[in-house]
């Protein structure tokens, strides 16, 4: 539901269409009625460049003919058409590969929790190897536990799928897309997506991972030497204190392990960024937008009428190539006097000027050429740009009045617009459109509407990605050092310096991922705003208040806490027993 074709987003918080009967119709006064035709081409099997060639001829034939038009848009250009089906086509595949890489990643998680039960059962895989036992029986063995969670996991996932999720999602596409009741029914390609492949996916990677492990020799596994190769010598450590030279050596000996938290982290901080930063990035693009407004009304007229308010402007809309999108995109030529008062800062004598929205999403500068095809008329302009004007409002170019009127050619002194700080007066029959500041800021609001519901779902789930994956990975390096905290016990350390030696060295490597991430994940988002960018007709500034950042790191913090004192707890378990039986 677009109220008007170049809006940002969809309003269906303040618009929406209906249909009525003849007798209902007849009450409507004729002032308030604007005729809109629809066509469609006899001949079903034309191509599209064939629909282009006969629209363009059929918007020239009218205008020729003396016909007054407010705008005139194929099928592909109507946003109330093809946003819907370009906003899916588009999220689809980027969403399918956010699930392949967090798929991938639970598969490396699985093999690394694998690896360390490789680790600590080496003696006996040696053993069953000695007596006759296959690898292939091994590896089966072994890979069972993964198969069995990822059969589970989508069997699970498929029943709530077509279940208790059905509601909440269809709740959200309802509310966002004017679409009628939606039948949900199996789809094979789907099933294959979601569930084979994805399970494909995580036996493949445990498969090569136990493949690669149990490479080695019986005898390797008997002395614990599951190291490939020469035994590699310790890495020299800087001269620092014994404490930090033992936590270093804890990460080192781990690095596997806190490479995949490292990576967890980055994957919750940036959709937790995507999730807490959505909402100031709006507020800011609505702020730009209210700054670069110095009217209030903006009335688009059907004929000129005379107003003591506001100021006589010409508006005309015209296409340029965008090729980040491959697609025109609508500019509005603003047609001002050099005394105008709501945009002054905007005339120019020599060349033109565009609006800091169109040189952002463009790339233009002072000095560049800009390229304007006028469909109507069949004709294509080049202007030189001298001046960026402060405007968000609008993709838009300034131009000296006379001189856009005579390029169309149009009387002097020509005018379709009227802006004004206050309403102006003005018979409502020679009104073809009316814009208020409200109508122009209201894409902030619609957007929170439409993926509110989104971003609480992305909030709760980074949380939880959080939890699981700082859980599962930090108790892994616990384990694996088990034997020689046990032996510390043995020799007498109190709980306190174990926790210092072994839950210091992860606290580091969280608290350095939470902060390193930060600037990568930015230059992530802006690319992913670019894109989204791309997909829209106005532009998005990008803009996060550091209080997002401190948000993304005091979350993962308290996440972090959370699974420290489980693991303080799970040292405190680890019995002295352990060293003693383990004697060489």
């Amino acid at each position: 539901l677009f109220m008007n074709n170049t809006d940002l987003v969809m309003n269906t918080t303040h618009f929406c269409v209906a249909m009525v009967n003849d007798s209902a119709f007849a009450e409507i006064a004729e002032k308030d009625i604007t005729y809109r035709y629809s066509y469609r081409f006899e001949d079903r099997e034309l191509k599209n460049s064939q629909k282009v060639s006969k629209s363009e001829d059929m918007q020239k034939y009218l205008v020729a003919n003396g016909n007054h038009m407010q705008s005139f848009i194929r099928k592909d250009q109507n946003q109330s058409i093809s946003f819907l089906e370009m906003d899916i086509g588009k999220d689809g595949p980027f969403m399918t590969m956010f699930v392949y890489i967090l798929i991938a990643m639970i598969a490396f998680i699985f093999a690394i929790l694998t690896n360390n039960t490789i680790e600590h059962d080496s003696v006996i895989i040696g053993t069953l190897l000695a007596s006759g036992y296959k690898k292939r029986e091994i590896i089966w063995h072994y890979l069972q536990p993964t198969l069995i969670m990822a059969t589970i996991g989508s069997v699970v996932g498929n029943i709530l799928g077509y279940t208790v999720m059905i509601e909440p999602f269809l709740g959200i596409y309802y509310s966002t897309y004017s679409i009628g009741p939606i039948q949900i029914s199996f789809d094979y390609a789907t099933f294959v997506l979601t569930t084979l492949l994805p399970v494909v996916i995580m036996l493949g990677i445990n498969i090569f991972m136990l493949a690669h492990k149990l490479s080695l020799t019986p005898l390797n596994f008997l002395r614990r030497e599951l190291k490939k190769g020469k035994q590699r010598k310790a890495v020299r450590l800087p001269d620092f204190s014994f404490l930090n030279r033992f936590r270093l050596r804890v990460i080192i000996q781990n690095k596997g392990s806190y490479c995949m938290l490292f990576l967890g982290i980055f994957l919750a901080s940036f959709l937790l960024m995507f999730g807490i930063g959505l909402k100031p990035l709006m507020k800011n693009y609505t702020d730009n937008i209210d700054k670069s407004l110095s009217y209030n009304y903006q009335y688009i007229l059907k004929a000129p009428v005379e107003t003591k308010e506001g100021e006589k402007i010409f508006l005309y809309e015209m296409d340029t190539w965008f090729p980040l999108g491959k697609k025109d995109i609508g500019v509005t030529c603003y047609g001002i006097e050099k005394s105008s008062e709501y945009f002054k800062d905007a005339y120019t004598a020599d060349g033109v000027s565009i609006s800091s929205a169109l040189a952002k999403k463009m790339k233009l500068d002072v000095g560049d050429t800009l390229s304007l095809e006028d469909t109507n008329k069949d004709r294509e302009y080049e202007f030189s740009i001298s001046k960026i004007y402060s405007f968000d409002a609008a993709l838009a170019m300034f131009v000296d009045q006379d001189v856009l009127t005579e390029l169309l050619d149009m009387e002097k002194g020509s005018y379709n617009c009227i802006v004004s700080e206050e309403k102006p007066d003005i018979d409502e029959i020679y009104v073809a459109k009316q814009v208020t500041r409200e109508d122009m800021l209201g894409a902030a609001e619609q957007m929170m509407d439409s993926f509110g519901t989104i971003i609480l779902f992305i909030n709760v789930f980074s949380v939880v990605v959080y939890l699981i994956i700082m859980y599962i990975l930090t108790k892994v390096v616990i384990d694996k050092n088990a034997l020689s905290i046990s032996y510390m016990k043995v020799f007498g350390y109190e709980q306190k310096e174990i926790r210092r030696l072994y839950l210091t060295a992860t606290t580091i490597v969280v608290l350095t991922s939470l902060i390193v991430c930060i600037p990568i994940e930015v230059a992530l988002f802006k690319g992913v705003l670019v894109y989204l960018s791309s997909m829209i007709e106005g532009y998005v500034t990008f803009y996060l208040p550091g209080s997002v950042y401190a948000k993304i790191i005091l979350i993962g913090i308290a996440s972090y806490l959370c699974i420290n004192a489980v693991h303080v707890y799970g040292v405190k378990r680890i019995p002295m027993a352990e060293a003693l039986k383990n004697r060489e």
